[in-house]
C-alpha cells in the first residue's frame, strides 16, 4: 500500500497543508520557507511514531544540541496552545491507517525524576487502522537522559512493547537522507545488503550511471570499493567516483534497505553536476519499483525536474510515468501552504510557465 494522502497542521512552519493523490515518486517544490523540509520531518514522525527516539533523530537533523532541544520547537509558531494533528490514508486502505495528535502539558507533581525546569510533558495520542480508541503517551525528556514513553492509556503499554501491528509495520518503516553523505551509515547498509545477498540488483542499477562498475566490495574497516573492470590495475575507492555516484549508491541503498517502506530525502539532487541527473532518475525510478518503496523528496532545482521530464518522454522509460508527482508547495496570505500537484503529462507545461522553485 502506497500512502494516498497526507495531512498536517500546526506542526513546525506548517499551519496546515494536505497532499493528496501521491505517487510512488513525490517530488516538493516551492520557494524558500514554503514548509518543504518540515512536511519531509512530518511524515518521517509519522513513520516512527511508535517508538521515542523520532524526537531526538528529528532535532539532531537541524543541528541542534540536546541543551537547545524543546518540544516548543514541533509547534507552529512556538506556540503549545496548539494541537499538532497529522494523518495519513492509503491507496486500497477503507480506514486511516495512521494519525496522531500532539500536545503539552505540564509534568504532574506526583510524578518524581529528574527534569528539567519548568518541562512540561508531550502527550502524544495514536490512533491505528480505523481505531476509536487513541493510545495515549506521555513523552518527556529528563536532563541528560534519552526521550521516553510513558503509558496513560489503557493497552498503551502493550502498544510500546510489541509497537505497530503487521499491517502497518512495512510502510511505518522509513529512511530518511540528509543533503549530506554518511559513508559510515552507507557502509553499514552495504554490508546487511551483501549479508543477506541482496546487493546484486543494486549493483544492477548502479551500471546505470556507471556500466563499468562489475562489483563493489567492503574492506575490513567499511571501506567501499568498486571494481571497474579488467582496465583498471586495482579497485577503486568510493571517495574517487564521482558525486553522482555517491549519491545514487546512498539513494538506491536506503531504498534496498527499506524496502516496501518510504524514502525521505531533503534536496535530492545536492551537489550534482547537471549530467548525472537524467542517470539519478533512472536510477531512482528503477530501484522505487524494484524494492516497492515510496519516495517522497525535496528539490530547489529546476534542472532536476527538467531532466526528469527528459527521462520520462523516452519511450524506454514511459512505463513509469505514471510513477511520478510534483506537488509546488506556495505559502498563503493566512500562512497556510497551498499544494499544487502536476502528473508527467502537466510537468514540463508547469516549468515553462513558471512553477515555484526557488526564490
Amino acid at each position: 500500500m502506497l500512502m494516498d494522502s497526507f495531512e498536517v497542521e500546526n506542526f513546525r512552519s506548517l499551519k496546515h497543508l494536505k497532499l493528496e493523490k501521491l505517487a510512488r515518486v513525490n517530488l516538493l517544490v516551492g520557494k524558500n520557507n514554503s514548509g518543504k523540509t518540515s512536511v519531509l520531518e512530518a511524515i518521517y514522525v509519522l513513520t516512527r511514531i511508535e517508538v521515542a527516539d523520532w524526537f531526538e533523530l528529528l532535532e539532531s537533523m537541524r543541528g541542534l544540541e540536546e541543551s537547545d532541544q524543546d518540544f516548543r520547537s514541533l509547534f507552529y509558531g512556538f506556540n503549545v496552545n496548539n494541537t499538532i494533528k497529522v494523518k495519513s490514508t492509503y491507496k486500497g486502505a477503507k480506514r486511516d491507517l495512521g494519525r496522531f495528535r500532539f500536545q503539552l502539558e505540564p509534568i504532574p507533581e506526583s510524578i518524581t525524576r529528574r527534569r528539567r525546569k519548568g518541562q512540561k510533558a508531550l502527550i502524544v495520542s495514536i490512533w491505528l487502522g480505523g481505531e476509536k480508541q487513541a493510545h495515549v503517551l506521555e513523552m518527556t525528556r529528563d536532563t541528560g537522559e534519552e526521550a521516553v514513553y510513558e503509558s496513560i492509556s489503557e493497552g498503551a503499554d502493550d502498544f510500546i512493547e510489541d509497537g505497530l501491528p503487521e499491517k502497518l509495520a512495512e510502510r511505518h518503516e522509513s529512511n530518511f537522507l540528509s543533503t549530506t553523505i554518511s559513508l559510515d551509515a552507507l557502509s553499514e547498509q552495504l554490508s546487511d545488503l551483501t549479508l543477506n545477498r541482496e546487493a546484486e540488483t543494486l549493483i544492477d542499477i548502479m551500471r546505470q550511471i556507471d556500466p563499468r562498475i562489475v562489483s563493489m566490495s567492503l574492506d575490513s574497516k567499511g571501506k567501499i570499493y568498486f571494481d571497474l573492470g579488467k582496465s583498471f590495475s586495482m579497485l577503486s575507492p568510493i571517495n574517487l567516483m564521482g558525486e553522482g555516484v555517491q549519491r545514487l549508491l546512498s539513494i538506491v541503498t536506503a531504498i534496498a534497505s527499506t524496502s516496501g517502506g518510504i524514502i525521505i530525502i531533503d534536496e535530492l539532487d545536492n551537489g550534482l553536476h547537471y549530467s548525472a541527473l537524467r542517470t539519478l532518475w533512472k536510477g531512482i525510478l528503477v530501484a522505487a519499483r524494484e524494492y516497492d518503496v515510496q519516495i517522497i523528496a525535496t528539490t530547489h532545482s529546476e534542472e532536476a525536474l527538467r531532466h526528469l521530464t527528459w527521462v520520462l518522454d523516452d519511450e524506454k522509460q514511459s512505463v513509469y510515468r505514471d510513477d511520478i508527482a510534483a506537488y509546488s508547495l506556495i505559502r498563503a496570505d493566512d500562512d497556510t501552504v497551498r499544494s499544487y500537484r502536476h502528473d508527467y503529462g502537466q510537468l514540463e507545461y508547469a516549468i515553462e510557465h513558471g512553477i515555484e522553485v526557488r526564490n
